[in-house]
């Protein structure tokens, strides 16, 4: 199993990034001085992520690549259990 990390950083003096992770349209707000780490492995062959980038909106769409897939997600470095919390 080969994992794929990616992390969002949002500056002290940065507005705060959305983040929105597909297909399930979940919505991420990563709040100044924070990030969020979003971690995907496949059971087997290599993980791929898939960025699109809403310059008008300033968001920011994350797409696994291939199914089926596990994502953990962490906030500044520690384990994510209740992801409903950013929504």
């Amino acid at each position: 199993m080969a994992d794929s990390v990616i992390t969002f950083t949002c500056g002290e003096r940065d507005e705060p990034i959305e983040i929105q992770l597909e297909p399930q349209a979940l919505l991420f707000k990563i709040l100044p001085g924070n990030e969020l780490t979003f971690k995907g492995a496949l059971p087997a062959g290599d993980f791929e992520w898939s960025l699109r980038i809403d310059h008008k909106n300033q968001g920011i769409q994350l797409c696994p690549d291939k199914w089926p897939h596990e994502i953990t997600i962490f906030e500044n470095g520690v384990l994510l259990e209740d992801w409903y919390k950013y929504m």
